[in-house]
């Protein structure tokens, strides 16, 4: 990927100046080097931007921990579209987190966006997994304190047990959000408190009250694993359909939750057809 920076915020483009614009915003924890395999797959289409949300990699001194991190991501990836792509409008895809904050950009700034694709994010509400602030905090501050591991080796092999394959590609991914710490311990690059700030911006901002105001196509991609979810997904895909002006609910197959890792080529086929097809409608 080719790197620029852009308010001292590095930018990582792929493809060629003349494809429809796709910015792409990761999940928690992760940074850009997530999106290898789909820009791999969709280059030859499409302009292709990414960026490490506020926190991560190498955007780690972007976010003031006091600050309120949905309004800092948002604000943040403003100020870098406006000068990386000069306000074109363009598509929107996320992950996850990544996924709340297009949601919640998209409503923002409604000329900017074409479209918002949504993988396995953005849809599930705190309500459907019966999750109160408190419990969310404390579930993450948990795994904060065991997503640590005595070696790179232990941590890989920890990685590779989660997702439904592997390749050099995503080992690079999977290393590039882990750092040393002085006790030569393996630990998130990504501070905890920014774990947390984000886990309280998803119950101040409710993805579901801004479905109304998105007013371009959305795309939801969503995890066929595990199983025992499904129904849960299921009512929440149903509630955003309902919701939104314009949204369409395709199931992953044999995915977990990073859909885009264990099915990347699937992800980008469905991603340019749609894209397509949504140009030819216009």
């Amino acid at each position: 990927m080719n790197e620029q920076h852009f308010s001292s915020i590095p930018v990582y483009e792929e493809g060629h100046e003349k494809g429809d614009l796709i910015w792409f915003l990761h999940g928690l924890g992760d940074t850009h080097y997530t999106w290898e395999e789909i820009f791999n797959d969709l280059k030859s289409d499409f302009r292709l931007l990414s960026m490490d949300l506020p926190g991560h990699g190498s955007s780690l001194e972007y976010f003031n921990e006091q600050s309120e991190y949905m309004d800092a991501a948002v604000s943040c990836l403003k100020k870098i579209t406006e000068q990386a792509s000069k306000d074109r409008p363009f598509f929107l895809l996320g992950h996850s987190l990544g996924a709340e904050i297009a949601l919640q950009f998209a409503a923002s700034f409604p000329g900017l966006v074409k479209g918002v694709v949504l993988l396995d994010g953005g849809y599930i509400q705190n309500e459907d997994v019966a999750a109160d602030l408190a419990t969310d905090l404390k579930q993450v501050q948990e795994f904060y304190k065991s997503y640590q591991f005595s070696s790179w080796e232990s941590y890989l092999e920890h990685e590779k047990a989660y997702y439904q394959r592997w390749s050099d590609v995503v080992q690079r991914a999977a290393l590039a959000k882990m750092t040393e710490d002085e006790d030569k311990r393996i630990i998130s690059k990504t501070k905890l408190s920014t774990y947390e700030a984000a886990i309280k911006s998803l119950h101040i901002y409710p993805s579901k009250v801004i479905y109304s105001e998105v007013e371009c196509p959305i795309l939801l991609l969503r995890s066929s694993l595990p199983e025992a979810s499904n129904a849960m997904k299921e009512v929440a895909a149903k509630r955003l359909i309902r919701a939104a002006s314009d949204a369409t609910d395709q199931i992953i197959p044999n995915a977990g939750h990073n859909i885009h890792i264990d099915a990347p080529h699937e992800v980008a086929n469905r991603i340019r057809k749609w894209i397509e097809a949504n140009k030819e409608g216009r």
